[in-house]
């Protein structure tokens, strides 16, 4: 007579070892949409191994990222004479123009790569 053996609890799928276990379907988050835009790149080739890239990209790509840059600062900004994140558009780009200006560059260079 061989002993019998008795699982706990039976059939249930979580405890079963993990290549028996049954796959179930895993959530998958919504990716991230990443806006690509058309753009023209040149890379120029020189002597002692150095390189010139040239980005030209439209002006209406510019124009946004601008408009979500100086959304940022506006809204982190603390001007004098303004509630913190109050200020107005224009002066947040004549005190902080050059700063923005930065920004905007690195984040289309960053996207054109």
């Amino acid at each position: 007579m061989t002993p019998q053996i008795q699982t706990f609890p039976p059939k249930n799928p979580l405890f079963l070892p993990l290549t028996s276990r049954p796959i179930l379907p895993s959530f998958t988050p919504p990716a991230k949409t990443q806006t690509y835009f058309v753009m023209n790149i040149r890379l120029e080739k020189k002597e002692n191994c150095i390189a010139t890239l040239s980005i030209e990209v439209p002006a209406e790509t510019v124009t946004k990222e601008r408009n979500q840059v100086i959304k940022a600062f506006m809204s982190q900004a603390k001007i004098p004479g303004f509630r913190p994140g109050k200020a107005p558009k224009a002066v947040i780009e004549k005190r902080h123009g050059e700063d923005i200006s930065a920004e905007v560059e690195k984040r289309l260079f960053q996207n054109s790569i």
